[in-house]
Order: structure tokens, then sequence, then C-alpha cells
């Protein structure tokens, strides 16, 4: 589900909030996917029905709350690093923000 207005940090496909959810739910219903959704948060929804060994497989199969944040390798140089370093900043104070308790 991609950002509407595209707004940093989600003004590139590649950097996105990925909320696991258990095959029998709606992914909509998934931890802070609301909240998230209204946000305008670039969101992919996992849909696990059997563990591949994954952190997010364990969390949901574990009845914990996670959500994994990603963005595209921007290079390995001091400004792409400082950029992706920004970037997942920016969307993990969102996510503390929107979704801790």
């Amino acid at each position: 589900m991609p950002s509407r207005s595209k707004r940093y940090p989600f003004d590139d496909d590649d950097s996105l909030a990925i909320i696991p959810f258990l095959g029998r739910w709606q992914d909509k219903m998934a931890f802070c996917a609301r909240s998230l959704m209204k946000a305008d948060f670039n969101i992919g929804f996992e849909k696990i029905v059997t563990s591949d060994g994954s952190l997010s497989n364990y969390a949901i199969f574990s009845d914990l709350d996670y959500i994994n944040l990603e963005t595209q390798d921007r290079g390995g140089g001091e400004y792409e690093l400082a950029d992706a370093r920004a970037r997942i900043h920016t969307m993990v104070d969102g996510v503390m923000r929107l979704c801790a308790d």
C-alpha cells in the first residue's frame, strides 16, 4: 500500500514498513496497520501461514507486535549511508509515536 503523498521518507517505494499478519487475519487488522495507513506510510503486508524461521514469523507466532522497517541500499558512501540512516530514523520515530503503548 503506497504512500499517497510520497512525503519524505516515503518519497520512494523502497522505504516502507512491513507488517506481518497471520493468514487467518485481514491485513488491515494487523498490529498498527490502521495508524500507519492514516499517517500515509508506505506499507507492505506479509501474510504468514507457516514459519520460514524469520524474525517476523517468530514474532507473529509468539504473539509479539512487530513491524519491519526497510529502505533501499543507497550505496556505501558517507552521504548515502547518512541518507539511509535518516530515513530509517524518521520511520522508527513515526512507528514509536503511532504504535507504542
